[in-house]
């Protein structure tokens, strides 16, 4: 399949969204906050959803919701996807399913403990959520998109991702890996019928910040903070076009669309750099 222009698939031509992105959507980290809100715009969509987090009574409610209001099919899925394999088992648990569209939307932040103060374990189980699940489940669904000549693979990242941040450093590092494999992805397949996006996501009013930081998100301490609805909408606007969406607050506010098309530049720069050292993949 050929390259498309960003238009073709938009969110805002449902039928041709459905197409190229369905039947069947996997959103990881469903049960709430941004998650839930990617399963409302995409069963809006027309999408049929699968849905995994680990609190299978907020899934379940969840599920029956998008079958209520929009008709769509669901499946709900219990996984902790802070525990090696996860990815895989998920993949297993879908394998039955045509999924044309990962939402790798989990996200586990660091709550602003500093790095000594957490145990290893703790954060190998925020490395699972954020690199191995999603990394295991791109690897597991890629290849029936790229034989169907459709798809998307659109990973939730974070502004942290661009760059160490005070009190964050793992999952900042995180969500580095996680923009960097999108955008290399996105240079793979982009001319194959796969859309990447990574989100390099702003601070959003859900209820993880609310347990974090409850009285200053309600007292309007905290600058430049997007409701979930507003930034899912973004993100599935800007899956078509991809690498990286980079929300605009901070010295990109007002020209997120240009950093968008350097990160776009920089990703097909790299490709044909690669190509020229190992020569174009047959």
């Amino acid at each position: 399949m050929t390259e498309h222009s960003a238009s073709e698939y938009s969110i805002h031509n449902p039928d041709a969204f459905r197409r190229h992105y369905g039947p069947w959507a996997l959103i990881g980290g469903a049960s709430d906050g941004t998650g839930e809100q990617f399963a409302l715009q995409l069963a809006e969509a027309g999408l049929n959803c699968v849905l995994v987090a680990r609190r299978a009574d907020a899934l379940q409610a969840l599920a029956e919701k998008l079958q209520e209001e929009y008709a769509v099919q669901t499946r709900v899925v219990v996984q902790d996807l802070s525990q090696p394999g996860a990815g895989l088992a998920i993949c297993a648990a879908v394998a039955d399913l045509e999924i044309g569209l990962y939402v790798a939307n989990a996200g586990g932040g660091s709550g602003g403990i500093p790095f000594v103060e957490r145990s290893l374990d703790a954060w190998n189980g925020l490395i699972n959520i954020n690199v191995h699940t999603p990394m295991e489940v791109c690897h597991g669904l890629a290849p029936a998109m790229l034989q169907r000549g459709r798809g998307g693979l659109l990973l939730m990242g974070s502004g942290t991702g661009l760059g160490g941040t005070a009190r964050a450093s793992v999952y900042s590092a995180c969500k580095g890996f996680s923009l960097n494999l999108a955008e290399a992805l996105w240079v793979d397949y982009k001319g194959l019928g796969i859309d990447v996006l990574s989100v390099a996501a702003p601070v959003m009013d859900t209820p993880a910040l609310r347990r974090v930081a409850g009285d200053r998100v309600a007292a309007g301490l905290i600058p430049n903070v997007y409701a979930p609805a507003d930034a899912v909408r973004m993100a599935l606007e800007a899956l078509p076009e991809g690498p990286c969406l980079t929300f605009p607050v901070g010295p990109e506010k007002d020209t997120w669309r240009d950093v968008m098309a350097a990160r776009r530049a920089r990703a097909e720069a790299t490709g044909v750099a690669v190509q020229g050292i190992f020569g174009k993949k047959s």
